[in-house]
């Protein structure tokens, strides 16, 4: 009997596993893949590590393993190409554009299974015990309440509390009746390639230093959310394609969309230096997840708290934060009913009213460069005005230049 399973080990079953483990707590994380990070969604971008300055715990904690693994300021402070790419493949239109906008220095792009095994470390160091190459297939379940879990292999896991972290369609959700189905709309898809260099400088060399965003009907069913090409630690970069599509607008293969990228002459003669080149990239991943906040309408039940992604949320790692948080002081008071874990609930509540107000800003605003209800024409003519269709980190007016920001 442990008191607390956690499943998944991403960014908030980890975080929720560490702060239980280091708080005395029997904690047991168990993972499907054959290490921590072999599952994690491929290198990405980190949050900024100075949101976290108010929990001084969790920012060490960050702060500390970000120092042990591969890491990079984040190159959102470069500037950026912008390319539209016709139906025929062809490229009609790219910019160059300086990044209008300043980044915190401590936002970092890290390895993600990098970081997930050194954290990992952590987690052992403050007494979990981490069980991979497990898969939880169902839930021990007497009445209306979730006593633990049962993996693959037969054994049934229990435990006073259950927390599932285990990622979009979660099976700890479906088996405990509290997921039945998605609704396409709801969710985004994102294929990835990740391609090597020899080393950093010839990386940066071919890519001139900045990034890359590409538009158009061959690269992206969506239009403002096409292929990003960006740098990682490690003489890597990283080729997303679509990046940020509605579930619901894929209608084709996401390598009939990398094949055509790659065709691209600018994007060819860059990446024609990377081995394996265009048909062997160093890694491939593919993940959905939720459009910004579309939350389960019940993430919880007597002895069991749906978090991240599984839930319906959006982000890392402050999702397993504040699931540690309701938790501990669930354990705290021997009360793990649904009761006392609804708490989470009014956290994804509380997010989702956010974004919607946020997207509801966002998609409203018009004006060049910016993001508007607009045609391929327009969309066009914007990033020919303005350069990227984005304000990326915080506006900066003297290198935007525009009016229509200030009624932003």
């Amino acid at each position: 009997m442990y008191d607390v399973v956690v499943v998944g080990a991403g960014f908030n079953g980890t975080i929720a596993a560490y702060f239980l483990a280091k708080k005395g707590f029997q904690t047991l994380l168990i993972e499907r893949g054959r290490a921590l990070g072999d599952k994690t969604q491929g290198p990405t971008e980190f949050p900024t590590l100075s949101i976290y300055k108010r929990d001084p715990e969790l920012y060490n904690l960050l702060a500390n393993v970000v120092k042990e693994v591969p890491h990079m300021i984040n190159d959102f402070v470069m500037g950026s190409y912008y390319y539209y790419i016709d139906k025929n493949n062809k490229v009609r239109f790219k910019f160059y554009h300086d990044s209008p906008g300043s980044v915190p220095e401590d936002h970092y792009i890290v390895h993600n299974p990098s970081y997930i095994r050194k954290l990992g470390e952590k987690i052992a160091e403050v007494g979990a015990e981490i069980k991979t190459g497990t898969a939880v297939v169902d839930v021990i379940k007497e009445g209306d309440t979730i006593k633990g879990v049962v993996t693959d292999k037969g054994e049934k896991i229990e435990a006073k509390l259950t927390i599932a972290a285990d990622g979009r369609i979660s099976t700890v959700a479906r088996k405990a009746g509290l997921l039945t189905k998605w609704d396409e709309k709801d969710w985004h898809y994102q294929y990835g390639e990740a391609w090597k260099f020899k080393s950093e400088d010839e990386m940066f060399e071919a890519t001139e230093y900045a990034r890359y965003h590409f538009s158009g009907p061959t690269i992206t069913p969506f239009t403002y959310f096409g292929a990003t090409l960006t740098h990682r630690p490690g003489a890597i970069v990283t080729v997303n394609m679509p990046t940020g599509v509605p579930l619901s607008y894929m209608n084709k293969n996401p390598r009939w969309y990398a094949m055509n990228l790659y065709q691209v002459k600018d994007v060819r003669q860059m990446l024609g230096k990377c081995e394996g080149f265009p048909n062997k990239p160093l890694q491939r991943y593919a993940t959905v997840y939720p459009h910004f906040v579309a939350p389960l309408e019940k993430s919880y039940m007597n002895g069991l708290l749906v978090i991240g992604d599984a839930a319906g949320g959006c982000g890392v790692i402050a999702h397993g934060r504040v699931a540690s948080q309701i938790a501990i002081e669930a354990l705290e008071a021997n009360d793990v009913s649904e009761g006392r874990l609804a708490k989470y609930q009014d956290f994804l509540n509380l997010q989702k009213r956010a974004f919607d107000k946020l997207m509801k800003i966002m998609f409203n605003i018009k004006g060049p460069g910016l993001v508007g209800e607009t045609d391929i024409e327009e969309f066009i003519e914007n990033m020919r005005l303005a350069g990227p269709p984005f304000i990326i980190g915080v506006p900066n007016p003297e290198k935007i230049g525009f009016e229509a920001l200030q009624g932003a």
